[in-house]
């Protein structure tokens, strides 16, 4: 899960956002093959590394995927305390509480004798969801103004590489006709074309991957006895 480029020419490093990773965890997914659980878990307040009341609470992890320029995805975590009106939790400490029952938690079978499914599942989508759509939202908002400046930062980028070249070429090509050399002028004028060609391609991608392609789906929910 480590992003970074082979230095050499033979080798190609495979991480999560890999082509060919994503494929298949699209197709598995597509066709039902990974199902993302909900849980029912408990832990001790000895095994947190956040300071949390002893209680239950409702947790949720989703999955943002933003594909732009740069391609990324991230983690978000979301809790909220049942015995406390449903008080949100911070998500830093949320994502401690829900990595925390990951490695050291154990299944709590009672939950479903305790607690009503129905009504922990509502609020479930009432607040930790909820909350994770509306942090979602103003993320895409933060991505897209920076795919934006990034594609602007690219295309003037590009511009001042070909006025460059081109003075290059052009200069090239002048001292080649003041010399009579007309074969070699025209190769300048070849570089120049070509050149031309190359940047347009670029300019082209940049503006087929400058709007965001933006989405969210859940990994996880469920409800956690703090003990």
């Amino acid at each position: 899960n480590r992003l970074r480029i082979s230095r050499r020419g033979d080798e190609e490093i495979v991480s999560q956002l890999h082509p060919l990773v994503r494929f298949v965890a699209q197709s598995a997914e597509q066709g039902g093959t990974v199902l993302y659980p909900a849980i029912a878990a408990r832990i001790g307040r000895d095994r947190l590394a956040v300071e949390l009341a002893c209680g239950d609470y409702v947790v949720a992890v989703m999955r943002w995927t933003f594909e732009a320029l740069r391609t990324s995805e991230q983690l978000w975590y979301g809790a909220a305390s049942l015995s406390m009106a449903g008080d949100v939790l911070a998500n830093e400490q949320a994502e401690q509480l829900i990595t925390a029952v990951a490695s050291n938690g154990s299944a709590w079978p009672a939950a479903t004798a305790t607690h009503n499914c129905a009504e922990v599942a509502a609020t479930i989508g009432r607040t930790v969801l909820n909350q994770g759509i509306e942090a979602f939202g103003e993320h895409v908002r933060r991505v897209k103004a920076q795919n934006d400046d990034l594609a602007e930062a690219q295309l003037r980028s590009l511009d001042a590489h070909l006025a460059n070249q081109r003075v290059k070429y052009e200069q090239l090509r002048a001292r080649f006709l003041e010399k009579g050399n007309l074969g070699l002028a025209r190769v300048q004028e070849g570089h120049i074309d070509r050149l031309v060609a190359r940047v347009e391609r670029e300019k082209l991608r940049i503006s087929q991957r400058r709007e965001l392609r933006a989405s969210f789906d859940d990994v996880s929910v469920g409800i956690v006895h703090v003990e």
